[in-house]
C-alpha cells in the first residue's frame, strides 16, 4: 500500500472521528436546550471538564503515569492551552447570546466563517505560487470552501431570521463574530499547535482553566439577559448539565484527541462545517420519531445545502494538505 493511500485512510478515519464528535456534541446541545441556556453552559463546563480530567487521569494511570502530564508542558504547549481555555469560555456564552439576539440561522452562518478561515491565508498566498501544482491545489481549496459556506447558508437560511436591525442585533453580531474567531482559534490550537502526544492532558487543563471564565461570563450575562446563576441550582438544571457536559464536552474532547495527527487543522476547519447538516439530520430524525415539531423538517434548500457541504468536506478530507510544500496553516 502506497504512502498516499495510508495517509488518505488516516484522514478518513480522522474525519469520521470529527463527524462523530459533532454528532454527539449536537445531541448534548439538544439536551441542554431543555433548560436555561446560560445555566446549562455553566454546568456543562463544570461537569464536562471534571469528567474529562477523570478520564485522562484514568488512562494515564493505566499507562503507569497517573497525571495530566503538566510538568512536561513547555511554553509551546501552554500558549495553545491558554488560548483554548479562553475560546471555550467565550464560545460557551457568546454563542448563546448570538442565538438569542439573531436566531440560529444567522448565528450559524456567521460562526461558520471561523472554521472556514483556518489556514485560509496560506491558501490565498498559494494562489500566486510559481509552481502550478500549488496553484491548482489552492484554487480547488478556495472553491470548496466557498461551496461549503454556501451550503451552510442554504441549510440555515439566515434571511428567515433577520428582519430588522437594532441594538440587540448589533450585540448579537458582535457575539457571533466573537464565537467565529474563537472557533478558528480553537481548531488552530488543538489540531495545529498542541503536541499531538499531549493533547488529552492539554484539553483537560484547558477545559478546567475555562471554568472560572465561564462562571464569570454566565454571572455577568445573566444580569442583562436573565437566567444564568439565578436558575442554575435546580435539580433539573444540574442533572441536565451533567448529561449535556458528557455529550458536549467530555466525549468530543476524547474524540478530538483520537483525531489529532490524522487530519490537519485546515481540513478540520472544513469538517466543522458539517455541524449544520448534522443538526438538520437530527431535526429530521426528531420529526420522524415524533420527538420534534414539524417545523424542524428539512425542505429542498436544506437538503441541497447538506449535499454541498458533505461533498465539499469529503473532497477536502480526501485531498488533504497537498502539496506538502504548501504554506502552513495560519
Amino acid at each position: 500500500m502506497s504512502e498516499e493511500a495510508v495517509s488518505r485512510g488516516l484522514r478518513l478515519v480522522g474525519g469520521g472521528l470529527i463527524v462523530l464528535e459533532l454528532a454527539i456534541q449536537q445531541a448534548g446541545f439538544g439536551v441542554s436546550s431543555r433548560v436555561d441556556p446560560l445555566a446549562a453552559a455553566l454546568w456543562m463546563s463544570i461537569f464536562g471538564s471534571v469528567l474529562l480530567v477523570g478520564y485522562v487521569l484514568l488512562v494515564e494511570y493505566v499507562r503507569g503515569k497517573g497525571s495530566l502530564g503538566i510538568t512536561e508542558f513547555g511554553a509551546e504547549m501552554w500558549v495553545p492551552i491558554v488560548r483554548t481555555a479562553f475560546s471555550n469560555g467565550v464560545i460557551g456564552v457568546a454563542y448563546v447570546i448570538a442565538v438569542a439576539k439573531l436566531g440560529l440561522g444567522v448565528t450559524a452562518a456567521i460562526v461558520a466563517l471561523g472554521p472556514l478561515s483556518v489556514g485560509f491565508w496560506g491558501i490565498l498566498k498559494s494562489l500566486k505560487d510559481e509552481q502550478r501544482s500549488r496553484r491548482v491545489w489552492a484554487w480547488e481549496q478556495l472553491a470548496l470552501r466557498v461551496a461549503a459556506f454556501g451550503g451552510v447558508v442554504m441549510v440555515n437560511q439566515p434571511w428567515h431570521w433577520l428582519d430588522d436591525f437594532s441594538a440587540a442585533t448589533l450585540i448579537g453580531l458582535v457575539a457571533a463574530v466573537a464565537s467565529a474567531v474563537c472557533f478558528w482559534n480553537y481548531i488552530v490550537c488543538v489540531f495545529g499547535k498542541m503536541d499531538e502526544t499531549k493533547t488529552k492532558g492539554g484539553l483537560a487543563v484547558a477545559n478546567v482553566l475555562s471554568v472560572p471564565l465561564t462562571v464569570f461570563a454566565v454571572w455577568l450575562t445573566g444580569k442583562f439577559m436573565g437566567g444564568g446563576l439565578q436558575v442554575a441550582f435546580s435539580k433539573d438544571v444540574i442533572v441536565t448539565g451533567v448529561i449535556a457536559g458528557v455529550l458536549a464536552i467530555t466525549v468530543p474532547a476524547i474524540l478530538q484527541d483520537w483525531a489529532t495527527g490524522k487530519v490537519s487543522d485546515r481540513v478540520t476547519g472544513v469538517l466543522y462545517l458539517l455541524d449544520s447538516p448534522i443538526a438538520a439530520f437530527i431535526g429530521v430524525a426528531g420529526v420522524f420519531f415524533g420527538l420534534l415539531s414539524d417545523n424542524q423538517a428539512a425542505g429542498l434548500w436544506v437538503w441541497g445545502g447538506i449535499a454541498i457541504v458533505v461533498l465539499a468536506a469529503l473532497r477536502v478530507t480526501l485531498k488533504g494538505d497537498q502539496p506538502k510544500s504548501v504554506i502552513a496553516s495560519a
